[in-house]
């Protein structure tokens, strides 16, 4: 067990059955009660998002870099691998990398250089506050001044507002921003100047979590706003059979392929339609895209399920990204944040605790899995990814 008591599991464990993993219960995610998402310090005004872009059009250009570099095989497609090479161009592509330095007047550091896509329950809200305690060291430290921007789609209002340009000083903050914490689909980046296209120029994070085990964890996060204190179960019949009438859309899509919805940079994945896309998910072009994105765009990913050793490998690549650093006497720890409520307000009188298992039962694990089967295959390349990763950097 792990600092907070979770039971972690190892990546051979994972790879082995990757939809079996223990939970880390309500590490991450932001939906608040009043639909609003956390903010630290100046991000106040940078919760708003960004807009869908367009459908596979750059298919051929991501399949020659799936041919060009053995990094990118297709872990879905069943192919053969080549794992001595996959592991050599990653051991190159994760070599330690400084800070760019590029003085402006509001930043020293080059702008749309570091980038955490957070993901709802996936340790993300720690994550976040793992990064800001290694930010604020550098400006500290270093004496530098990086512009942060902070913005979370669960804060929907401000989202839209900013993402539409409705709102020009939340725009401006995230458009000059040296790092931004991102709780939002990847394919909308482009609204705020930050080019996906660019490679190695942004470095990115993400990271994820069995898709069972993350459903759960924002079912038991968000049991009243959410989901009305019913079953999940219900929940779902009520989506299959169209009847969701006011529930809202965020709440919604959070049961559905969540994680490859926010990987995907070209295509969009709508809710209404996830039947469709639940059929035949290995050979699935949005599977195929978001996992040619979790390779190439970002620069390194973790698993909820081993988030210290995921923290570890990003601090390998990141010299600043340390626990400790020899020029500063502030150390960054990693926190567990955002856990499941004390007391959910779903009792039988509508004030008391509605307890709920930390897993899900057999029943409910399945539906949950029917309704995730492009999650669970892009999590599946993700625990392989993340192996991988960690041989490179740490070695057998």
């Amino acid at each position: 067990a792990d600092e907070n008591g979770d039971e972690s599991t190892s990546t051979e464990q994972l790879a082995a059955a990757a939809h079996e993993d223990e939970p880390l219960d309500g590490a991450g995610g932001d939906v608040e009660e009043n639909g609003d998402s956390s903010t630290d310090g100046e991000s106040t005004e940078d919760h708003t998002p960004p807009e869908a872009g367009e459908n596979s059009s750059h298919d051929d250009e991501d399949a020659s870099k799936s041919s060009e570099n053995p990094i990118y095989t297709n872990d879905a497609d069943g192919e053969e691998e080549d794992e001595a090479a996959i592991i050599a161009a990653l051991k190159e592509r994760l070599q330690p990398k400084e800070l760019f330095y590029e003085k402006s007047d509001t930043s020293d550091l080059r702008l749309h250089q570091f980038l955490h896509l957070h993901q709802m329950k996936t340790g993300g809200t720690s994550l976040d506050h793992y990064l800001r305690c290694a930010l604020d060291r550098l400006r500290v430290g270093q004496n530098l001044t990086i512009p942060y921007g902070n913005i979370h789609e669960c804060s929907q209002q401000r989202y839209y507002a900013c993402r539409d340009g409705e709102d020009p000083h939340c725009m401006w903050r995230l458009t000059n921003a040296s790092f931004m914490s991102y709780c939002a689909p990847l394919k909308d980046l482009e609204k705020f100047q930050w080019d996906t296209t660019l490679g190695d120029e942004i470095r990115a994070i993400t990271v994820l979590r069995n898709p069972v085990d993350r459903v759960w964890s924002m079912f038991r996060f968000q049991t009243k706003s959410c989901y009305r204190c019913m079953n999940l179960t219900d929940v779902y019949d009520l989506i299959d059979r169209n009847q969701t009438g006011d529930f809202r859309d965020l709440c919604l899509k959070q049961l559905m392929n969540h994680e490859t919805a926010n990987m995907l940079s070209h295509s969009e994945l709508l809710p209404h339609e996830n039947a469709i896309y639940q059929q035949e998910p290995q050979q699935s072009s949005l599977v195929q895209e978001a996992v040619d994105n979790m390779k190439s765009f970002f620069t390194a990913i973790g698993v909820t399920e081993e988030l210290e050793q995921s923290v570890k490998l990003f601090a390998e690549i990141f010299p600043w990204f340390q626990q400790r650093v020899e020029w500063s006497k502030m150390t960054c720890a990693l926190t567990h944040d955002n856990s499941s409520p004390s007391n959910n307000h779903c009792g039988p009188n509508g004030t008391s605790h509605w307890e709920l298992p930390s897993h899900p039962d057999e029943h409910t694990r399945k539906v949950i899995e029917e309704h995730n089967q492009l999650d669970i295959a892009v999590y599946e390349a993700a625990v392989r990814h993340f192996q991988r990763q960690n041989i490179a950097v740490f070695g057998e």
